[in-house]
């Protein structure tokens, strides 16, 4: 489930054992040179490495032109991590003879990259790649360290601030890898991957939870059945509410192919409703590492061998469909997928920013993580490594990052240590989202205070498509996220209620790390129950409607077209500046204006009245810009439901 792609240098050299025996030893040596490279041979075929560097050594001391051992020796100082030393065997090698054979530029090349000798490992991959009929594999890898080596070089000199924190003992288990996290909106629940030790030979990934209370994280629990099996499950990624998670399975009794798509309700610390995303997600193909974006509109995912697939794997994204049906996935095009492994996308809640993992953009080698943002034509600009030391020469990948854009979340095994450990950083300035805050709260009904199940829409109001719908919980609760640089009208409605109007303006925020924390009380429909349409907008002094106003005055024509007995007055209100008799025809002109609108909708004038009440009604002091702000405000009331 993790994906560990293998590591551009994890095994540098073909195994000894065996190719060793494809070394001749030249005649035109000594005696003691041969004999001393045939007990080098023999510790190579028992795989002791170490034991084989002292026969070769002393063969090249025997006799300084022995190319064979030169050759040999280099690599078995690769094998074992000596690049310096296997550097100078290998140019030793091309001094005695340039074209001796086109496999110590290859060789050379990997050690090359493994001592941060950039420009030299892409000068030796190049000369590799002059001589034709090479391993495929080979030729691959070679083209790999010439691509990264001008971007390693410039990385590794100027370092990005990276200083990883463990997420502690609560959440990482010693000697057990934990991984691929995946966090809520609010920072609470945080659930990831652990490799959980069954006593048969293979571990078993499982879903472990985590919540953060008492400023810190509590100690992590299993989560257990139905959303854990015996067969592995992970590569998940939460919603930004929290209440659902997508994740991966594999071998599934439901599955439609090795490893499908699966989606889970979360409710506390359990789960309910497993269900394979079927067609056309989980397909007869490898389907994996989803991330679902905060309006629950775009899921994304990695897949390998689909018709459209630009590389080995790649990332795709399925929209949801009006009926609530996901759409045909759509291969994300070469911007971001290369002919090499993509993988692990995770589209922060801002709605803009892509974060995944390649190998194939020029980096550090092996898997690198990425970010690309959307545009405002709504294609993904070219991709950004994240930098050394974030990435690095192993496989960096399953990274996500807080709702505020300040912490990132990843995996990483600990220097001395052979397992995974969770940990935290603060992501930099550069490779941030959008700043994103989200509105949070509980709607209850006003007379019973019961929690109510109603419809939460979030409606930018500087641009009017960007519109989100979701649905509260049976116990009232909703979450949702708001990138920065907007105004957005919020309205929350449900039949039978008056529907509720909030306003939140972000476009100077820069600290989004405070969210808005609402408690709703829905009236219902009664007489006497009033609503203030705070996303009815004026200019100052003026009763003309802005445009802004739209969308807060096209649900209350919604709310009259599902209500048709209902009458309602629609009153204006100002604050205290100005004279009294300006204020009340203000006030009385802009209410009239909003029932005009209703009226050219096609509701009926007799089910309108409108009123200006000037400063009468105040419902905060005019001592302060917020109150008068709130004094200055259309309401609408309902006056009879016959």
């Amino acid at each position: 489930m993790k994906l560990l792609r293998p590591v551009l240098l994890a095994a540098l050299l073909l195994p000894l054992t065996t190719f060793a025996q494809s070394y001749t030893t030249s005649a035109t040596t000594t005696k003691r040179a041969r004999n001393l490279m045939e007990d080098a041979k023999g510790a190579l075929l028992q795989q002791q490495y170490e034991q084989a560097v002292k026969p070769l050594e002393a063969a090249t001391n025997e006799d300084p032109k022995f190319i064979d051992a030169f050759e040999l020796l280099g690599e078995v100082y690769g094998q074992l991590g000596a690049f310096d030393k296997a550097d100078k065997a290998f140019e030793q090698t091309i001094v005695l003879n340039p074209d001796y054979k086109p496999k110590v530029y290859y060789f050379l090349a990997q050690s090359y990259w493994e001592s941060d000798k950039f420009d030299e490992a892409g000068t030796a991959a190049a000369k590799f790649l002059s001589y034709r009929d090479q391993f495929d594999e080979w030729v691959a890898k070679a083209q790999t360290i010439q691509r990264n080596a001008p971007f390693a070089k410039q990385a590794v000199a100027n370092p990005v601030p990276f200083n990883p924190k463990n997420l502690g003992p609560n959440v990482n288990a010693v000697g057990i890898d934990d991984y691929s996290p995946s966090i809520s909106a609010d920072n609470s629940t945080l659930i990831f991957n652990r490799n959980v030790p069954t006593g048969r030979g293979m571990p078993q990934e499982d879903f472990y939870v985590s919540t953060f209370a008492d400023s810190a994280w509590q100690p992590a629990r299993d989560f257990g059945e139905p959303l854990n099996t015996p067969n592995n499950e992970g590569a998940q990624k939460l919603t930004a509410d929290g209440r659902y998670l997508f994740f991966t399975a594999c071998n599934r009794p439901t599955g439609n192919g090795s490893c499908d798509i699966y989606v889970a309700k979360i409710e506390g610390l359990k789960c309910t409703g497993v269900k394979n995303l079927g067609f056309p997600i989980s397909m007869q193909t490898w389907d994996s590492q989803p991330s679902i974006s905060a309006d629950g509109k775009d899921l994304y995912f990695t897949s390998n061998d689909r018709p459209d697939a630009v590389g080995t794997y790649d990332i795709y994204v399925s929209h949801r469909q009006p009926d609530g049906k996901w759409g045909i996935p759509e291969n994300l095009g070469n911007v971001i997928n290369t002919p090499e492994q993509e993988s692990y996308p995770y589209i922060h809640p801002d709605n803009q920013t892509l974060y995944f993992a390649s190998a194939g953009h020029p980096g550090m080698g092996g898997l690198d993580i990425f970010v690309s943002r959307r545009g405002a034509d709504g294609k993904w600009g070219t991709p950004v490594n994240l930098g050394y030391p974030i990435n690095t020469k192993a496989d960096d990948n399953g990274l996500v990052v807080s709702i505020d854009g300040t912490t990132a979340y990843y995996a990483s095994k600990p220097k001395g240590r052979n397992d995974f450990d969770l940990y935290s950083f603060t992501l930099p300035q550069g490779m941030r989202p959008v700043a994103t805050t989200y509105v949070k709260g509980v709607i209850r009904d006003k007379v019973t205070k019961q929690p109510v199940q109603a419809s939460v829409e979030l409606i930018s109001l500087n641009d009017s498509t960007r519109r989100t719908v979701i649905n509260s919980e049976t116990d009232g609760t909703f979450l949702q996220s708001m990138p920065t640089g907007s105004q957005y009208a919020l309205n929350i409605s449900k039949p039978n209620y008056l529907f509720y109007s909030a306003n939140f303006s972000l476009e100077k925020q820069t600290d989004a790390s405070h969210p808005y924390v609402l408690n709703v009380d829905l009236e219902p429909v009664a007489v006497g129950s009033s609503v203030v349409l705070n996303n009815v907008f004026f200019d100052v002094d003026k009763y003309n409607l802005k445009e802004q106003s739209m969308t807060e005055l096209n649900r209350l024509y919604e709310f009259m077209q599902s209500n048709p007995k209902v009458k309602v007055e629609i009153s204006g209100h100002t604050d205290n500046t100005g004279s009294e008799a300006s204020n009340k025809t203000l006030s009385e002109n802009r209410a009239k204006s909003v029932a005009d609108y209703l009226q050219s909708k096609g509701i009926a004038t007799a089910r309108l009245q409108y009123k200006g009440y000037g400063s009468t009604r105040p419902v905060a002091t005019n001592d302060t810009d917020e109150g008068r702000a709130l004094n200055r405000r259309t309401e609408a009331k309902i006056v009879s439901v016959d």
